[in-house]
């Protein structure tokens, strides 16, 4: 059954989200290997902010990838660089 499953940007939080819970480590990977990669456009989609507040574990999970496959693109707020205070004149 692994192998019917079409991974869409819309069905992808779902998949992934299935497969975790069910054990299934191919279709997991799968859905997780398509989330990193086509991210703009899973986020574009309507049930990604709901997804991201019902399953922050799982939101996790993606985020740390990305940063494990792109850390060079990826920073969080603690390892930003401050922003240069404003001048007077500004």
């Amino acid at each position: 059954c692994e192998s019917m499953v079409r991974i869409t940007p819309g069905n992808c939080l779902d998949v992934f989200r299935v497969a975790d819970l069910y054990s299934s480590p191919r279709l997991r990977h799968s859905a997780l290997s398509f989330a990193v990669r086509h991210l703009g456009r899973v986020a574009a989609q309507p049930n990604y902010l709901p997804f991201a507040e019902a399953h922050p574990d799982l939101m996790r999970v993606i985020f740390d990838k990305i940063k494990a496959t792109s850390p060079h693109t990826y920073s969080t707020v603690e390892e930003a660089e401050p922003e240069p205070p404003l001048s007077e004149e500004e």
